[in-house]
């Protein structure tokens, strides 16, 4: 099925084929990343010819199972930084393993491995963190442990190490991760805030997932055709602390199906939070596999968001991820939600509208699209 670029904004009635189109473009290149892996020492070498051979095993019965685990974020996080340290030897060969490792995994955690259970060599000096997220936990190895047993259904022998429940459902495809392994949370994404790195800020899960399963119920309710596709892409919810007054929320293009945020008091904060990032996954999606605009990155334009200018593809992403928004207030307008009631309704939806308006004349003005991003910004303006 060809991908409707124009379709990648508020999806018609194309529903989320048109998301559905393009990710079956993407995920494949998760494989041919995964087969390009050569590591440099003998112990993590063995270690991933072993999996190698239970990977392939699966492949060859059936490939979905293993295309699913590879594009897990954890996951496909470290084979990303594999990939990005091939010529340092012991960085590659750590990230490795810890692909290896969540690949047996999540298998196990699906009743997949060849006769029930796979015995595991250590893969060098140490373990990384196991991080399945189909089982919903994360496990530390003990250094001490040669070697330990991944079985279908137990998947860890528990003598060799801590377990955590590290992943719990949010509901539909969703989980509240309380690890990460993303390094790019180190790197400022915004010049208010310096990183991104997890942080409960002190509140328990519960009060996080609580507080995040009101705002999917909203989206839900009023944007079901967003909330489909998150169905599609949407896996995993990084909490970045909790801020009474500020709410900060990003998203990585090597987490894709990841949106980091705050906990914030307001409902409608969170929810615009989950649209807003989940437009950007879709967006670093479709820049994975073509490109949408001519322009060069060096150029800085003013953008309606932020306080530094930026490239004309970040003020393109940001009314993107806006333009939902601005529909799901109007559609809670229309609907007489009791948030609709506020006093602050009006003026919030009129600050989004203006962001709208500010960014398509800004992209009108100076963008240089390609084909694909033409049928983006076209069926943008059709919103």
């Amino acid at each position: 099925m060809a991908v409707d670029f124009g379709d990648l904004t508020i999806p018609g009635e194309r529903g989320a084929r048109s998301l559905r189109a393009l990710l079956n473009r993407v995920w494949p290149t998760y494989w041919h990343a995964y087969q390009s892996l050569g590591a440099h020492g003998e112990a993590t070498r063995v270690f991933h010819a072993q999996t190698r051979r239970t990977v392939d095993r699966q492949m060859a019965l059936d490939p979905r199972p293993v295309l699913l685990a590879l594009r897990r974020p954890p996951t496909a996080i470290a084979m990303g930084e594999a990939i990005r340290c091939m010529r340092s030897a012991a960085s590659a060969d750590a990230h490795i393993a810890e692909v290896d490792c969540n690949l047996v995994a999540d298998l196990a955690a699906r009743g997949l491995l060849p006769g029930g259970t796979v015995p595991i060599t250590r893969p060098g000096d140490a373990w990384p963190i196991v991080r399945g997220m189909n089982a919903g936990r994360a496990w530390h190895l003990d250094p001490a442990v040669e070697s330990w047993v991944v079985s279908n259904g137990a998947v860890v022998d528990p003598h060799v190490g801590a377990t955590e429940t590290a992943y719990v459902p949010l509901g539909r495809n969703v989980s509240f991760a309380t690890t990460d392994n993303n390094p790019d949370v180190r790197v400022s994404l915004h010049p208010e805030r310096p990183q991104n790195t997890l942080d409960l800020g002190g509140r328990s899960v519960v009060d996080w997932t609580s507080a995040l399963s009101d705002a999917f119920a909203i989206v839900h309710e009023h944007l079901p055709e967003i909330a489909d596709e998150m169905d599609v892409l949407l896996q995993l919810i990084v909490p970045v602390g909790s801020h009474d007054e500020r709410h900060f929320s990003c998203s990585y293009e090597n987490a894709l199906g990841a949106i980091y945020l705050s906990l914030h008091p307001s409902v409608m904060t969170l929810a615009e939070a989950l649209v807003h990032e989940f437009q950007h996954n879709k967006f670093h999606a479709a820049l994975r596999t073509d490109d949408i605009l001519a322009n060069s990155r060096d150029a800085k334009y003013a953008s309606p968001l932020r306080p530094d200018p930026r490239p004309l593809i970040g003020v393109l992403m940001a009314v993107h991820a806006y333009l939902p928004i601005a529909l799901l207030y109007r559609r809670m307008t229309q609907a007489r939600h009791p948030l609709a009631r506020s006093r602050d309704w009006a003026l919030r939806l009129e600050q989004i509208e203006s962001v709208n308006r500010d960014g398509i004349t800004t992209v009108r003005a100076g963008a240089q699209p390609t084909v694909r991003g033409r049928a983006l910004i076209d069926g943008m303006l059709r919103t």
